[in-house]
């Protein structure tokens, strides 16, 4: 079957076309007809135990779509270890500014305006 939607096909194609497709539903195509719709529910991960959500996902995914997958999730917990680093990183340098201007007699709003910290976090620092 190369057909793309569910328009046009007879009962037994449109089986073949939801049994094809399944592990690509996220929900129901929007050209599914009601008689099919509990198919695509059943189909659905979220409706597992969560022990058998693995072995499901394992069996409905080809190990190349696994290998994407993981990539993908390693690298979106990278780039958010990476930004969440980055932050503390900017954290402590304004801190070590402020310890510094502390040590050289500088006004704790002066300090404030210049490191972006509240004076309840430069006190602190003292």
């Amino acid at each position: 079957m190369k057909k793309t939607s569910m328009d046009g096909l007879n009962p037994v194609e449109s089986w073949f076309f939801i049994l094809e497709n399944m592990r690509k539903f996220a929900g129901k195509p929007e050209d599914m007809g009601s008689r099919y719709a509990p198919v695509a529910e059943a189909a659905r991960m979220n409706i597992l135990p969560t022990g058998d959500r693995i072995k499901y996902f394992y069996n409905m995914v080809t190990d190349e779509e696994r290998l994407d997958i993981g990539t993908a999730y390693y690298e979106d917990g990278f780039k958010a270890g990476r930004t969440e680093g980055k932050a503390e990183g900017e954290a402590e340098k304004q801190a070590e500014i402020a310890k510094a201007m502390l040590a050289k007699g500088y006004l704790v709003d002066d300090i404030s305006d210049c490191t972006g910290l509240t004076t309840e976090e430069i006190e602190t620092l003292r």
